[in-house]
């Protein structure tokens, strides 16, 4: 048997075909221009506004500088050696730690700098540790948010400063930072709130790092007890942004807040969001036992060639706190067989109130015999290909059609002068057949000269 499998992954369980609200409690004022509230466990969006509309982040760009670098992870003695670009592309006049060219700082310590002093300056010395490049280092930002499903994001450097170019959406941002908190050792930087850095090389004195979230600081007026972590961002074009997470009863959600004039809009808009996603919002859980199904075969015409294992699983999904489990239908999109050239798509659908609140994919592994799969087959399927790839320019369509209509245009000129030529024809003859004999009147043939020329005579 040739196998193949395919497995889906876990950071992108579930696709969405609508947003879970609850209208009658859904909040009245947002002052932010564009948010997204998520669930951070089952990525289901549970209040929006605008979270497609495409913006500057500022510095909540860093969640993705913080959380590639631990992906790539480092250890106790991985450091990094500051370079004139990664010091003097930052102003002076934008948050910084002061770092010098030729400053030799700890991995560790540009992270907690990153996050939470939002040092500019830190974030390019991520991408130095990462790629030893700035501008490859924010293409592997824009690189992973689309493999995440943010396709509406693209970064151009690692900090968030200004450019029309370097821009995301709320709902974009809340699938980063989904991801971002799956990433071992982010929510521990997160959450921190207060952080020293140890003298340089170049530094004979501690650095102080403060984070710039107040919702997670007990001591601000802007304090949400149920915040875990964050992350802000300010500049003039993008105004104030925030990414927060917060958790309340093991529920753990995700707000973004985009384009807000003040900062305490920001934080006001940051409370209503959750707020309303506990109060109105819980979860279900359904065994995999549910989605239990036998091996559903595959076919090459009438030849059984192998089967498809289909893998169920545990599901939660996020629904009303007004909707009972009862009421959620669920429908498999597991079809009784499957054909060899089909796309192998095992799903189940969670509907309520006649809306798909989720659609989630199942993990398959696909077996099939290559020996018994027909030639038939693999030629329709080259034959397929083979049509996808043909092509017929624009000049070769016009020349063809252009000689085409000439041939026809000619064809038809043809045929009006052979009617015309029997018509004349046919007048002469019943002329001649009219008129009196002419005796010693020499035989003519049709079309000769001196049928159109020559006279006769009578005697």
């Amino acid at each position: 048997m040739k196998r193949f499998s395919a497995a889906v992954l876990s950071a992108v369980i579930i696709i969405y075909s609508a947003v879970l609200s609850v209208a009658a409690d859904e909040p009245e004022k947002i002052a932010s221009e564009a948010v997204c509230l998520m669930d951070a466990l089952t990525g289901q969006v549970l209040y929006e506004k605008d979270m497609h509309k495409v913006l500057e982040p500022a510095s909540i760009t860093k969640v993705m500088t913080v959380a590639l670098v631990l992906e790539k992870g480092f250890s106790s003695d991985s450091v990094v050696t500051m370079t004139d670009e990664a010091v003097w592309s930052v102003g002076r006049d934008t948050t910084h730690i002061a770092l010098t060219p030729g400053e030799i700082v700890p991995v560790k310590d540009l992270l907690y700098g990153t996050l939470l002093q939002s040092a500019n300056d830190c974030a390019n010395g991520l991408a130095l540790y990462v790629d030893g490049d700035i501008a490859k280092f924010a293409k592997r930002m824009t690189d992973k948010a689309h493999e995440l499903g943010a396709y509406d994001t693209n970064f151009v450097n690692p900090n968030g400063l200004p450019d029309p170019q370097h821009v995301t959406t709320a709902y974009d941002m809340a699938l980063i930072t989904r991801w971002a908190v799956s990433v071992p050792g982010f929510k521990e930087i997160f959450k921190t709130i207060d952080y020293k850095m140890k003298p340089t090389n170049m530094q004979p004195k501690e650095r102080e790092f403060h984070h710039g979230h107040k919702s997670i600081n007990p001591s601000s007026e802007f304090y949400y007890e149920y915040a875990t972590g964050g992350k802000t961002g300010w500049t003039e074009e993008a105004k104030n942004t925030a990414v927060t997470l917060a958790e309340k009863d093991g529920t753990e959600l995700i707000s973004v807040t985009m384009m807000a004039e003040e900062a305490k809009d920001r934080y006001s808009d940051i409370k209503t969001l959750f707020d309303y996603g506990f109060e109105n919002f819980n979860r279900a859980e359904f065994s995999k036992e549910r989605f239990s199904q036998a091996p559903v075969p595959i076919y090459d015409n009438d030849q059984k060639v192998g089967q498809v294992v289909i893998k169920p699983k545990d599901i939660v999904i996020t629904k009303p706190a007004t909707a009972a489990k009862a009421d959620i239908d669920i429908q498999l999109n597991f079809p009784i067989r499957y054909n060899i050239n089909d796309e192998i798509k095992p799903m189940a659908q969670f509907i309520l109130d006649d809306a798909v609140i989720a659609s989630i994919p199942f993990e398959f592994e696909k077996n099939v015999d290559a020996s018994q799969a027909s030639a038939r087959s693999l030629n329709e399927e080259e034959g397929k290909k083979g049509f996808k790839d043909f092509y017929i320019s624009p000049y070769l369509c016009f020349t063809f059609a252009f000689f085409a209509l000439a041939v026809l245009l000619l064809f038809g000129i043809r045929s009006i002068n052979i009617i015309r030529y029997n018509q004349r024809m046919a007048k002469r003859a019943l002329k001649k057949k009219s008129s009196p004999a002419v005796s010693g009147a020499p035989k003519r043939t049709p079309g000769s000269d001196d049928d159109f020329f020559n006279t006769y005579k009578r005697k």
